[in-house]
């Protein structure tokens, strides 16, 4: 083939390949596909998945909302189911474990979830009676919880007066009234509380209650804070034997960690009504069977000699093991003796006899001889003056030189 013809071959080929475009082209406008009919296409295939992402996020919600709302409903028809099976009448001391056991049992097989410290700090205000509101002051840049009535406003005053206690040494300490100290008054104006209870978690966060009117804080509240206190920080003083022994016993009997046992005891206190210092002792009582005769005779025995001791020698420095050696047992024995019989350590017992005799003396001194508050601490073994202050402060309600002056 010569050039030419080669030539009109490709000619003839170019004209075939436009019209073919031209027929493509066409055939795109019919069927919506031009350029602008693609740009739109693209464009509602993007909302279309954006809108299938939203819809699944909130299906999942809903799912989880309904997963909630199932689980509250649960807890709600068991705890009805439990209140409407125990009697309201007071514990009996023989044979009132069944019920608690019942509730127990109950409150451990509904476990609720979320954190754990808002649950604490929700039971704590709950369980205590009167309480209208509880904070959980923590360390500064960590997240703090509340629970009850506590206004939002309120909420920088409590945390200030905590905190300034806190930086002082204060282990507890009770507020009533109109206080003495301008931020402990401004917190308990802002919160609209006359009683405020404080104990301390670890050395930078503490718990504090809140009650709207003048009360006596009773050994259950202080036995409810101190053993919350010990959950949120597992560091600091042991709490109320009744509570940690009931919690002990729960964690065993109901297969339990013993946190997760602290919680249930609570939970049942509130499910019961009861308080829940009664309801730890029947639930001991219930699971945990008498000691030997011969046994419950020797240890109050060995405490008595202990207590003799304490009470005459409370000017000396006296310590856990010169105790023991007296009452003839062992440190550790001494101290499940007096956890059992007296409701605390030996060496509590004596910084209360020290503090009763601390007291007596501030009530007889003279000012005006040179009678000081730190001369008379300092007698009775409290080397820290501040210390003796808190401490007097939270057995008496007034400070020392108060009654020092009185």
């Amino acid at each position: 083939m010569d050039r030419e013809g080669i030539d009109d071959g490709l000619a003839g080929l170019v004209v075939m390949l436009e019209t073919v475009s031209e027929r493509l082209d066409a055939f795109h406008r019919l069927a919506g596909e031009d350029g602008s009919a693609q740009e739109n296409r693209t464009i509602r295939q993007g909302r279309a998945h954006l809108a299938r992402v939203e819809a699944r996020r909130v299906r999942d919600e809903v799912a989880e909302v309904r997963r909630r709302a199932r689980d509250l409903a649960r807890r709600s028809e068991l705890i009805r189911h439990v209140a409407a099976t125990v009697t309201a009448s007071p514990l009996p001391d023989a044979d009132g474990g069944p019920a608690e056991l019942a509730a127990a049992r109950t409150a451990a097989a509904v476990r609720p979830s979320g954190d754990r410290r808002d649950r604490l700090v929700e039971l704590a205000r709950r369980v205590t009676p009167g309480v209208t509101w509880c904070r959980f002051v923590a360390p500064a840049g960590e997240v703090s919880a509340s629970a009850g009535a506590l206004a939002a406003t309120a909420v920088d005053a409590v945390d200030a007066a905590v905190r300034t206690a806190l930086a002082g040494g204060t282990a507890e300490v009770t507020v009533s009234g109109a206080p003495d100290d301008p931020t402990w008054g401004a917190a308990a104006r802002a919160a609209g509380a006359r009683t405020l209870l404080l104990r301390a978690v670890g050395d930078r966060a503490g718990l504090v209650l809140g009650w709207g009117q003048d009360v006596v804080v009773d050994g259950t509240a202080r036995a409810v804070v101190r053993g919350v206190a010990l959950q949120l920080e597992r560091t600091e003083a042991v709490p109320a034997p009744d509570l940690t022994g009931a919690s002990t016993v729960l964690a065993r009997h109901l297969d339990l960690a013993e946190p997760e046992a602290f919680e249930v005891l609570l939970e049942t206190a509130t499910a019961l009504h009861e308080p829940v210092v009664d309801v730890a002792r029947h639930i001991v009582s219930a699971l945990v069977p008498p000691l030997r005769e011969e046994r419950s005779e020797a240890e109050p025995a060995a405490l008595r000699r202990a207590v003799d001791y304490i009470e005459s020698h409370a000017c000396e420095d006296v310590t856990l093991d010169e105790i023991a050696r007296v009452a003839r047992i062992g440190p550790r024995a001494l101290q499940l003796a007096f956890n059992r019989h007296r409701g605390g350590s030996p060496m509590a017992y004596l910084r209360q006899v020290r503090l009763a005799r601390a007291h007596r003396d501030l009530e007889t001194a003279d000012p005006t001889r040179g009678d000081t508050v730190a001369a008379v601490a300092a007698r009775w073994g409290f080397a820290n003056p501040g210390r003796f202050a808190t401490m007097y402060r939270e057995s008496y309600g007034v400070s020392p030189s108060r009654t020092l002056r009185a």
